[in-house]
């Protein structure tokens, strides 16, 4: 499987279709509720596996992310302490 590149603009539109897939799915349930008598039999078992396998891969997204914040955050401040030692300890002349 090859890692796909993402970037904010491209996690909202995934984010986007998700929310769409949401309200339908809240709609089809005040439809439900409008006529409680009336049972609405739909197959479900691919939709929950597929669901839990989304999780999955949110939570593994949500992880590189977060390591992937730290690696840049943690190369910042090395990059400000190396400056700040370099203005704190000028170079000394060559003898």
């Amino acid at each position: 499987m090859t890692l796909q590149p993402y970037d904010a603009e491209k996690l909202d539109r995934l984010a986007l279709r998700l929310l769409d897939i949401s309200a339908e799915l809240r709609r089809i349930g005040r439809i439900a509720a409008a006529a409680p008598a009336v049972a609405l039999a739909l197959h479900d078992r691919k939709a929950l596996e597929w669901i839990a396998e989304l999780e999955q891969w949110v939570a593994e997204c949500a992880a590189r992310a977060d390591l992937s914040a730290l690696v840049q955050k943690g190369a910042t401040n090395a990059r400000n302490i190396a400056q700040n030692i370099g203005r704190n300890y000028p170079k000394r002349p060559a003898r």
